[in-house]
């Protein structure tokens, strides 16, 4: 008798990327966050650094967590009022007087914004908080609260 060699499986991620930034990046795709924007080479650019804050979340790291969360929110806030010459701020105030957010959000991001400038060593050695998990939590379920509205109004 000879034995039939079994036919070779093939991984159902053969080509795909596979480490965990591969992973999260599959994962905000499969959920078309990004969908609405025409521009695909900012999508790719915002979905990465979506799921790059996503890890960091997952790891522990705070900090870069909400700089990266804090970064995607303004980059997404300049590209639908298409100014790139505002800051975080009337950003987050524009976006607000033009129904892009809503009032929650708004005073979310303005707390959001205060943490994300801790990315100055010196403004976070004077400050009198300590970016923790709960503010990283925050500045996640604020930021995909914004993309869901600007997905649903895009």
């Amino acid at each position: 008798m000879s034995k039939k060699t079994p036919k070779q499986q093939i991984p159902w991620n053969k080509g795909k990327p596979y480490n965990d930034l591969g992973k999260e990046r599959f994962s905000i795709g499969q959920k078309h966050l990004f969908s609405w924007i025409r521009d695909k080479g900012f999508s790719d650019l915002v979905a990465r650094d979506f799921a790059v804050a996503n890890l960091c979340l997952k790891s522990g790291l705070n900090k870069p967590a909400i700089i990266l969360y804090a970064g995607v929110l303004e980059a997404l806030l300049g590209y639908v009022l298409k100014r790139e010459d505002l800051v975080f701020a009337d950003l987050i105030d524009q976006s607000f007087t033009q129904n892009f957010i809503s009032e929650s959000n708004k005073n979310k991001l303005r707390v959001l914004r205060d943490f994300r400038n801790y990315v100055h060593l010196l403004l976070e050695s004077k400050g009198e908080f300590e970016l923790t998990i709960g503010i990283s939590q925050l500045a996640k379920e604020t930021c995909e609260s914004v993309i869901k509205g600007l997905k649903d109004k895009f």
